[in-house]
């Protein structure tokens, strides 16, 4: 993550990526691109990361109206994009390095290849005039991109792969976020500054799923949404903290629901909820519609760094962050005008460092009380 190349976390993994884009022919161009008839959005990683990419399809569809939209995910994202309005076909890549299955590694290398082939096939058939890469670290999907026969190929050159782009940007702006980043991205491939609308977009999800989840004094009044959990560990916020918001909220009068996933987040949960009145624990009771429904239905989000941040910005939904300092907070926040960041501003913030330190003051410093302040 140190690396302002490559991006990746080893000295290994960024000599092989320089050792093999050394090798490879380069494409790039300099001219505008026709106006494309299909368009491909590519991003392989997680459900947050998806959901982000969601953003650019109101803005392609701002700056070229005809065209047709299509995705290259992984399978585990698929429930997000399913239903979208604006995607009209849907084709999956389960790259080994961002599966997260409970599987051997075999078999992460077999479901990558399996895939591969099948997403290849179906890219070719659709002949896409432009595929715009969104994951702007390793491992990204520019070779097979650029294998289907792609005229115009977009994206970043800092996760590999980059002599394959016909229009590839060299620097990811930590500065600015995700919505300027691919902004910037549009602009390359225009020749011109575009000011399009960037906004994470997701199907409405239905009140009745709500409805069917929660005990009836939730659906009479509005609730606060606490999601504890996420698989990087120095992102974490203390248990006894979140006990202490939880008891300050509830001494408010609001009502609070707990979602989560897995047993580790189930545990975590039961020990901050014990014995609290007016708490529903919804940890693994919901799939991805109605966890995303919850959110869109609720007053307020308070969440560690997660894809829960990213599905409330989709819906416009309050939302507090309680952020570690191992990213950049403007480049890795949700693109939500209803958002606060909340981290200490310490001179190591932020260091880039994905296992983060012994002390972890950038987040464990937070208190309940400036939590609260937000809500």
């Amino acid at each position: 993550m140190n690396s302002p190349r490559y991006l990746v976390s080893d000295t290994f993994g960024r000599m092989v990526l320089r050792s093999i884009d050394a090798i490879l022919p380069v494409y790039h161009k300099q001219e505008p691109i026709i106006v494309p008839r299909k368009i491909l959005l590519v991003n392989l990683a997680h459900l947050g990361d998806v959901v982000i990419t969601t953003a650019m399809l109101a803005a392609c569809k701002e700056l070229w109206p005809q065209a047709e939209m299509g995705m290259l995910i992984g399978s585990w994202a698929h429930l997000i994009v399913k239903d979208h309005p604006l995607i009209q076909n849907i084709h999956l890549m389960d790259h080994w390095k961002l599966n997260v299955a409970a599987i051997p590694f075999k078999e992460k290398i077999k479901r990558y290849y399996r895939t591969t082939r099948l997403a290849l096939a179906e890219i070719k058939q659709q002949q896409y005039d432009l595929a715009v890469d969104l994951y702007p670290f390793f491992p990204n999907a520019i070779f097979w991109l650029w294998k289907a026969g792609i005229p115009y190929r977009a994206g970043w050159t800092t996760g590999g792969f980059g002599s394959l782009l016909t229009h590839p940007l060299k620097k990811i702006d930590r500065n600015q976020g995700m919505d300027d980043n691919y902004r910037d991205l549009l602009s390359l491939l225009v020749r011109k500054k575009v000011q399009v609308k960037i906004r994470p977009q997701l199907p409405a999800m239905s009140k009745s799923l709500v409805d069917r989840i929660l005990p009836k004094a939730f659906l009479r009044n509005t609730y606060l949404v606490f999601h504890m959990g996420t698989k990087e560990s120095p992102k974490l916020w203390l248990e006894e903290k979140w006990r202490i918001l939880a008891q300050k909220c509830i001494g408010q009068g609001f009502l609070l629901v707990f979602t989560g996933l897995g047993r580790e987040e189930a545990c975590r949960i039961n020990r901050v909820t014990h014995q609290l009145p007016n708490v529903f624990n919804a940890a693994n009771l919901l799939n991805w519609q109605e966890f995303a429904a919850v959110i869109q239905e609720a007053r307020h989000l308070v969440s560690v760094d997660s894809s829960a941040v990213h599905i409330a910005a989709a819906y416009s939904i309050p939302t507090t962050v309680i952020f570690a300092g191992i990213n950049a907070p403007i480049f890795c926040g949700p693109l939500n005008p209803k958002v606060t960041l909340l981290f200490k501003q310490l001179a190591c913030v932020p260091c880039l460092n994905h296992r983060g330190c012994s002390t972890m003051n950038c987040i464990r410093e937070i208190t309940p009380d400036e939590v609260l302040a937000t809500i």
